[in-house]
């Protein structure tokens, strides 16, 4: 029996500990990078805040997943923005606190919000079928 298509996604746990360790991993080496490639000079919170990079990866995965064709267009735009903006943005504020350039959180957070919605809002369109293609629209 398979579910219906209004069903949500559920995140599986295979992908999401892929998505966990990419984002951790990607923390890591950005982080690696900006001390010289030496482990010992990263300082301790590093290492809570690369496992929360790797949280919100998977927190990015499971939003993305919960788009499908049931939900209204606005709703899907935020997940799909959210889901593709928080892990990114989680990458680039862990790096910009290691090296001391956080200066506007606030802004920073404004402004990323505002490129995810962009991008949902595109691959919502990009998404949409082309008329008389036989696929049903997903409104």
């Amino acid at each position: 029996m398979t579910p219906s298509p209004a069903a949500p996604a559920r995140v599986r746990p295979l992908p999401a500990l892929a998505a966990f360790s990419l984002f951790a991993l990607l923390s890591l080496l950005f982080g690696l990078s900006q001390v010289g490639w030496h482990l010992s000079r990263l300082p301790g919170w590093f290492f809570l805040a690369a496992l929360v990079v790797g949280a919100v990866g998977v927190l990015g995965a499971w939003l993305t997943g919960q788009d499908h064709p049931g939900r209204p267009v606005w709703q899907r735009a935020v997940l799909r923005g959210l889901g593709w903006a928080m892990p990114v943005a989680g990458l680039i504020a862990a790096g910009e606190v290691l090296d001391g350039s956080w200066k506007h959180p606030v802004t920073f957070a404004l402004v990323w919000s505002v490129m995810g919605l962009g991008y949902g809002w595109t691959s919502l369109a990009l998404d949409r079928p082309a008329a008389g293609s036989g696929r049903p629209e997903t409104r």
